[in-house]
């Protein structure tokens, strides 16, 4: 049993596998290609993070008070990052001092 298709010559629109592979062949040729994996790496933390992102970040923080920190907001932030920052600073000392120790 054959599919009747209601719109007539569309069997003809529609290419092959052998024409879709010839095509994929000659369009390879044409395709542009990365000039190393570090460009390659660069622009994807690009397409991830975007651009406007890292330009709306400054503003945000300049419209909501920017990075002066005064009075009792000082000691809030030194307390809190030190639950984080500490451990991670210890631990970053360690693995160097057991690096160059090798």
């Amino acid at each position: 049993m054959r599919l009747v298709l209601p719109n007539p010559g569309l069997d003809l629109r529609i290419p092959s596998h052998d024409d879709l592979e010839r095509m994929e062949k000659e369009g390879a040729e044409d395709r542009p290609k990365w000039d190393n994996k570090a460009q390659y790496i660069l622009t994807c933390v690009g397409f991830v993070i975007g651009i406007g992102t890292v330009w709306r970040f400054p503003y945000l923080c300049q419209s909501h008070g920017g990075g002066k920190l005064t009075g009792k907001d000082k000691y809030d932030f030194s307390l809190s990052t030190q639950p984080a920052g500490h451990p991670a600073f210890v631990f970053k000392s360690g693995y160097v001092i057991l690096i160059l120790k090798n």
